[in-house]
């Protein structure tokens, strides 16, 4: 079976948001709060939801070409 890359790529850009944003609470100094609460506020929403999204969206097409061969 042949992988889309733009499906994998979107998944990792997904997974590296969701990463950064569990992780810069501990390694970002106090001043720069601000940053990081935009990032929480407008950015971080994207990492979980856009994972959940594209993996649901490669499972469909994923048993879509099962049934279709079977």
């Amino acid at each position: 079976m042949r992988r889309l890359k733009s499906i994998d790529i979107f998944r990792g850009i997904c997974m590296l948001y969701m990463v950064i944003a569990h992780l810069s609470r501990w390694w970002l100094q106090s001043q720069f709060l601000p940053q990081v609460n935009f990032f929480y506020i407008f950015i971080e929403p994207f990492g979980a939801s856009g994972f959940l999204f594209i993996s649901g969206l490669s499972i469909a097409l994923s048993m879509n070409k099962k049934y279709i061969k079977s």
